[in-house]
């Protein structure tokens, strides 16, 4: 089921029978639900998509497995966060981080592709050679941090909701100041997290 449906659809019953109450979901699940929309507009998809090719064929491959985590010194490029987009984010973040390593894999004369894996091995050097590729992974993970980063500070338990309001204003600013010379790019993601948390958070309660 949709939360986010089933939630607007529980809040507006609430809202037109009971006037005096307010209504207001959880800020992680907001931030969560900024991700995934994040994770859908199309070149970030392709970019989650591509690197899950690569992903997919090292830990599908005991023996690659094992090379890439000689190489990166016991590190893994997947992540796991409390939903898919999370996870998908964090896992970019990894790749980038062992972008060097991770080209280094294949050229690397311990590695040695069987006949059955060609195809696959050639599609992730195609990927890992794509300066576009690059490019999309390091705008998705510049863009996905700021909300990453209020999303660890919800988790956290700590923050009160004007802390937490606080903690989105500097992420939206961060996005904004990424894009200062992309205002088209800067509009999709920012009409994106307004709708979200704006639409779905504010709250007179926190007025």
């Amino acid at each position: 089921m949709d939360n986010s449906f089933s939630y607007t659809g529980i809040s507006n019953h609430i809202l037109q029978n009971y006037g005096s109450i307010f209504v207001s979901p959880c800020a992680s699940q907001c931030l969560n639900m900024i991700l995934e929309e994040f994770s859908k507009v199309d070149w970030v998809n392709q970019c989650i998509l591509q690197a899950q090719v690569i992903s997919k064929f090292v830990y599908n491959n005991s023996s690659v497995l094992d090379l890439m985590r000689k190489l990166t010194c016991g590190q893994d490029i997947i992540r796991s966060g409390v939903t898919r987009s999370v996870s998908n984010f964090l896992s970019l973040q990894s790749m980038m981080k062992h972008k060097a390593r991770l080209k280094h894999l294949f050229n690397s004369p311990e590695y040695t592709p069987t006949n059955t894996n060609k195809p696959q091995s050639m599609s992730c050097v195609n990927i890992l050679e794509d300066d576009d590729f690059w490019r999309a992974v390091e705008e998705s993970v510049a863009i996905s941090e700021p909300i990453l980063k209020v999303l660890r500070e919800v988790s956290s338990g700590k923050p009160a909701v004007g802390s937490i309001y606080e903690l989105m204003s500097k992420a939206k600013e961060s996005i904004r100041t990424y894009y200062i010379m992309d205002e088209n790019k800067h509009k999709v993601f920012s009409d994106i997290v307004d709708s979200k948390w704006c639409d779905h958070l504010h709250s007179p309660l926190h007025a």
